[in-house]
C-alpha cells in the first residue's frame, strides 16, 4: 500500500474574449465590401486582401469572416483589373 494522495484534478479556466486578429478580419472584410465598389483605386482591395490573411493567420474566432473578405477583395480586384484592361484595350483598338 501506498502513502500517495489521490489526484485532484482542477478545470481549466475558459479563455474568454476575441482573439487575436479579429479587428483585423473585420477591417478586412469592410474593405473587402468597399473594394467591389470602389476598387479602382487599387490600394483598397489589396489592403483587404492583407489583413484578411493577417488576421486569418493570427487566429479568429470567425476565420469564416476572413473567407468572405478575401473572396470580396479578389473579386473586387479581379473585376476592376478587368474593367482597366478593356478600357486600355478599347483605346488601343480606337487608336489604330
Amino acid at each position: 500500500m501506498t502513502n500517495y494522495a489521490p489526484p485532484q484534478w482542477v478545470e481549466a479556466h475558459e479563455v474568454t474574449g476575441p482573439k487575436r486578429g479579429t479587428k483585423m478580419t473585420r477591417w478586412g472584410v469592410f474593405l473587402g465590401i468597399v473594394s467591389m465598389v470602389a476598387g479602382l483605386l487599387i490600394v483598397i482591395p489589396i489592403l483587404a486582401l492583407v489583413f484578411c490573411i493577417v488576421g486569418l493567420c493570427r487566429g479568429t474566432d470567425i476565420p469564416g469572416r476572413a473567407v468572405v473578405g478575401i473572396v470580396c477583395a479578389w473579386s473586387g480586384l479581379t473585376f476592376w483589373g478587368g474593367f482597366i484592361a478593356i478600357c486600355i484595350w478599347s483605346m488601343h483598338v480606337n487608336l489604330a
